[in-house]
């Protein structure tokens, strides 16, 4: 990605998501948040080290991208920005994530699939995509990708993969070179488009939102769920493993199953 020189900064002036309900969970995780304050520190030196760091790396090796499960489990769903799923559906999911998280990368294999599948792709559950970018550099390039993707609503693809291909925290993993392959692995997806719109202020704006949304839902680890009946009061989806089953049970006392 070509990287602007300097990002100025800017104060912003996240959305306010629903009201969130008592509730806990998720695995125990060293990356936590501080507040809001230490979020907008965060969120600034991530900045400024993906400016320095994120430089083009065309040269790298192609990842060997295969988009065909990807195109299996999401084709046909319909995407808008970071949402999934139809815009009627009876119950909504926030997911909070940071693309280096090792336990999102999880949720995405042993959980998102049946979700999907059962739940969304019928037409009973629409989930929304909230990215963070703490751990380093590489979550923000990789979240900022996913964004970008989702101006041609193809979020949900773009993060798929890059969740095949995660690398280890903070060693560069998130290259242009995968970038490219990812992105030319989505049908109907224009590359050179979404790279150029990851330094944009639309994606700069969004970052911001997710941060802040995180911050008034009460959201201290990744991967984090909220869910409720639309246009419901929000509540934290508690779990003890990443398997299907206590996401299954939480939707379905939603969706009165």
């Amino acid at each position: 990605m070509s990287g602007k020189a300097a990002r100025k900064s800017r104060s912003q002036t996240p959305k306010s998501p629903p009201p969130v309900g008592k509730g806990g969970g998720g695995l125990p995780r060293a990356w936590l948040y501080g507040g809001i304050g230490g979020i907008a520190a965060v969120v600034a030196i991530v900045l400024v080290l993906a400016s320095v760091l994120g430089g083009d790396d065309d040269s790298a090796p192609s990842a060997g991208v295969d988009g065909t499960a990807t195109a299996q489990l999401l084709d046909g769903i319909a995407q808008d920005g970071l949402w999934l799923g139809d815009p009627a559906a009876p119950v909504i999911m926030y997911e909070f994530v940071d693309m280096q998280c090792p336990f999102c990368q999880k949720a995405s294999t042993n959980v998102l699939p049946d979700l999907i599948a059962d739940y969304v792709r019928t037409g009973k559950v629409r989930i929304q995509l909230r990215g963070l970018a703490f751990i380093g550099p590489d979550s923000e390039k990789a979240m900022r990708a996913v964004i970008a993707a989702g101006f041609q609503e193809r979020a949900w693809h773009v993060e798929h993969l890059l969740y095949e291909h995660q690398g280890d925290e903070n060693d560069g993993w998130v290259t242009d070179r995968l970038l490219r392959d990812v992105g030319a692995a989505v049908a109907g997806l224009d590359v050179e488009k979404m790279l150029a719109d990851m330094d944009s202020d639309a994606v700069d704006d969004e970052l911001g939102a997710s941060a802040g949304e995180a911050q008034a839902g009460g959201i201290r680890s990744t991967p984090s769920f909220l869910a409720a009946k639309a246009g419901g009061k929000l509540s934290v989806v508690e779990y003890s493993t990443l398997e299907p089953e206590p996401f299954r049970e939480a939707l379905d006392k939603l969706l009165g199953a």
